[in-house]
């Protein structure tokens, strides 16, 4: 099937174009692919996801976003707590979290983002500074929607911190 190897390539490099700020290009080929083809690859799921939120298409995100954080769980649960499989599932699962609070920011449901900021922080690895300042910025900004201020500014000074490490300040 042309589906499934379109599938498979655009699963290999999603992540290198998204890094790249091909966003445009990830949404043509998203757009071109059945989404029931890519509904198994993670990777798709999350950078597809990000991108839909970022245009506005939140209802296609959230549900791709559901999608890879099941993949997720499904990986996470069937490997073995020491082996490579697992740590890599933990972290797809800190990214998804992520990806979901920056989402939950953008359609203003702020009730929702605080236990994703909880779960990325806690499934990320500290060299994970883009995935984690974004994480640190939304746990900033649900203090911030609760007039947390103090809380808020520890929460973007950290996010900054890893923004900086990333080489990445438009947070």
């Amino acid at each position: 099937n042309i589906f499934d190897h379109a599938t498979s390539v655009f699963a290999e490099i999603i992540e290198r174009m998204w890094k790249q700020g091909q966003h445009a290009a990830i949404l043509n080929i998203g757009s071109s692919i059945p989404k029931s083809s890519f509904y198994q690859e993670t990777q798709i799921c999350l950078f597809y996801s990000w991108v839909l939120t970022d245009i506005g298409k939140v209802s296609e995100a959230e549900q791709l976003l559901h999608k890879a954080e099941e993949n997720a769980l499904k990986e996470l649960n069937s490997s073995d707590i020491e082996s490579e499989e697992y740590s890599n599932a933990k972290k797809q699962i800190g990214r998804i979290a992520t990806a979901f609070a920056r989402h939950y920011i953008h359609i203003s449901q702020e009730y929702k983002i605080e236990p994703y900021c909880i779960t990325a922080v806690k499934n990320l690895a500290k060299e994970d500074d883009f995935w984690l300042s974004w994480a640190l910025f939304a746990e900033g900004s649900v203090a911030l929607m609760k007039n947390d201020i103090f809380t808020a500014i520890q929460s973007f000074v950290k996010a900054s911190a890893y923004a900086q490490k990333y080489n990445s300040l438009y947070l």
